[in-house]
This record gives C-alpha cells, structure tokens and sequence, in this order.
C-alpha cells in the first residue's frame, strides 16, 4: 500500500512531537523568507522519499496505524528521527534542539 506524502508529514510531526524536537531558524528578512520558502518546497519531496523508505516495508491499513507501528518501534523511531534531524539544518539552515 502506497504511503500518502500527508500521512508521511503527521507521522514525522507525531515523533518530532514525543521527542519535543524544535527548529531555531537562523535566518530572516523577506529574502531569507523567499529562499527559505522555495528550499523548503523542493526539500519536503527529498524528505518524503527518505521517510517512506523507512516506512515502506510496515504492514498498515492507514494512517493512525501506521503512527501506531512508528510509535511501538524505537528503532523506526530514531531512524525517523534522524532523518528528520539531517534535513531540518540541511534544507531549512535551521538549528535542531531535542528535550529528551
């Protein structure tokens, strides 16, 4: 069963969330937001790809199953975050910060 980009994105926003992960952009300015905006476009294609390819392999009916599996997985879990944490300072030039 494919993976939907919107069921990728809550997944990622469900494990940043449980993990307290935060983004402190660096930059600013109406240019920085134009730049920012079109990485920002152009890189969530790249970290859709590299999340469903974690998530690719799980048996799941829909979405909130699919949390459900991520969620019930450590592994699944930092290999998500890890990811998530790779392209926040990559695409977004932002700084990634964790409370856990």
């Amino acid at each position: 069963m494919p993976v939907a980009g919107e069921d990728i994105m809550r997944l990622l926003c469900s494990v940043s969330e449980e993990r307290k992960m935060r983004a402190a952009v660096k930059h600013s300015g109406r240019g920085g937001l134009v730049t920012g905006a079109v990485a920002f476009v152009g890189g969530l294609q790249k970290l859709f790809n590299e999340a469903t390819a974690i998530v690719r392999r799980l048996e799941r009916t829909d979405a909130v199953q699919l949390t459900m599996l991520v969620v019930g997985s450590e592994a699944l879990q930092q290999q998500l975050l890890a990811t998530l944490a790779n392209y926040v300072p990559k695409e977004l030039r932002a700084e990634v910060q964790c409370d856990d």
